[in-house]
């Protein structure tokens, strides 16, 4: 696969020989996103999805990790969770009275929060600016 997403709380279960195995197997970069919490329950860190990808790996996790320093390149670690969407989607919904959130709403606020990414952003591979 050219992309795996994380939600077992299983701490590791992204091995090395997986991410390794697909990072030999993608064309683009591969995509690791273990996104379970607390960070002792990540299916991976940030450094071994870019040690077992040889910094390619596009990470984002639902726990903080630290940005990793790969062969003198700093990769981004995006923290993603609901800290970028809920708080501006709540805060048009309450301002716009609207009694219901559609999934047009959440996909326009994404569509909104990857237009501030910057060129900088993108260089790091950060996924949130």
């Amino acid at each position: 696969p050219d992309v795996i997403i994380g939600l077992t709380a299983c701490a590791g279960i992204f091995t090395k020989e997986i991410m390794s195995t697909m990072n030999k197997n993608c064309a683009n970069m591969p995509i690791i996103f273990p996104l379970s919490n607390p960070t002792s329950r990540s299916e991976c860190t940030a450094e071994e999805a870019q040690i077992a990808t040889n910094g390619r790996a596009i990470f984002a996790s639902g726990s903080p990790f630290p940005d990793v320093n790969f062969k003198g390149m700093t990769i981004v670690s995006s923290q993603c969770n609901n800290r970028f969407i809920f708080p501006g989607l709540a805060l048009g919904a309450a301002l716009g009275q609207t009694k219901k959130v559609t999934n047009s709403m959440i996909n326009k606020a994404a569509e909104a929060l990857v237009e501030l990414l910057s060129i900088e952003d993108l260089e790091k591979r950060a996924t949130f600016p």
